[in-house]
């Protein structure tokens, strides 16, 4: 039986104990240890505090408290408030925050037929102040299934019925134009509507005052009647200035009694017909 040498591998050497650490390093660890957890505290606590913060201001603005009770419209004279509120989107207990001024003024003038344009403010806590420029109609059209409409200098319908020029009897009527469509619709587009606006929209007072109707042809001239039954040739909408100056003049200076037609077509040259 043989006997294993002895190993000549050499043992570790025994651990040593650490050396003791420094009383004043150990001190100045535990205080950077502390600083650090108080900057974490102080972190926490803000971001907390932020928190809590915006969750009462989101809960105060959505408080049922600041819901719109008032809305105050101005200049309404052709549109009934109901449809004001009901455009607006300000039924029910819609909240102040979520009125948006900018965006319901275009959709106020968008939805509303007779408005031109409309201003739209909050006055805290709950009122909501609407301020409307409604537009102004020049003339009648026919409309759909024998009724008529009323339209401004823009082309927009305005109202449709069987009278709706009632309250503005002096309104000239146009014919010669499809039918006009549903009210906040524009008549034409083409030749012979942009020719009558223009015309329309060109009259002086005094010399429309003694109108009662402007015609179109498909050529897009246009054709005025007076109240006297004479018949004025205006033809197309060019040089409408000196063309309306000769009939003004014309119309203060003769006795239209007798007078069929008076053509302005040659402003500088007006003949009148008689029959």
């Amino acid at each position: 039986m043989t006997t294993a040498p002895p190993s000549t591998q050499a043992r570790p050497a025994p651990a040593r104990p650490p050396a003791p650490m420094d009383p004043r390093i150990r001190a100045r660890r535990i205080a950077v240890k502390r600083a650090e957890g108080r900057r974490r505290l102080k972190v926490l606590t803000a971001v907390l505090g932020t928190v809590v913060v915006v969750a009462a201001a989101l809960g105060l603005v959505r408080t049922p408290l600041l819901a719109v009770r008032h809305v105050e419209v101005q200049g309404a004279d052709h549109t009934a408030m109901a449809q004001v509120i009901a455009a607006a989107g300000l039924q029910g207990h819609r909240l102040m925050f979520d009125v948006h001024p900018g965006a319901l003024d275009r959709r106020l003038v968008d939805a509303l037929p007779w408005v031109a344009s409309a201003s739209v403010s909050r006055r805290w806590p709950a009122t909501v102040e609407i301020r409307l420029e409604e537009r102004t109609p020049i003339a009648t059209v026919a409309a759909a299934g024998g009724q008529s409409a009323l339209v401004d200098a823009s082309g927009r319908i305005l109202a449709a019925g069987p009278s709706p020029a009632s309250a503005a009897p002096t309104l000239l009527a146009i014919s010669g134009l499809a039918p006009a469509g549903a009210p906040g619709t524009w008549i034409g587009p083409g030749q012979q509507a942009q020719a009558a606006l223009v015309v329309a929209g060109a009259l002086p007072a005094p010399v429309r005052a003694r109108m009662t109707q402007l015609s179109v042809t498909k050529g897009g001239e246009v054709d005025a009647v007076l109240a006297s039954g004479t018949t004025v040739l205006i033809g197309a909408p060019t040089d409408l200035p000196e063309k309306l100056l000769a009939l003004s003049t014309l119309l203060d200076r003769i006795d239209q009694k007798g007078v069929a037609t008076i053509d302005v077509r040659v402003p500088d040259a007006p003949v009148l017909t008689h029959g």
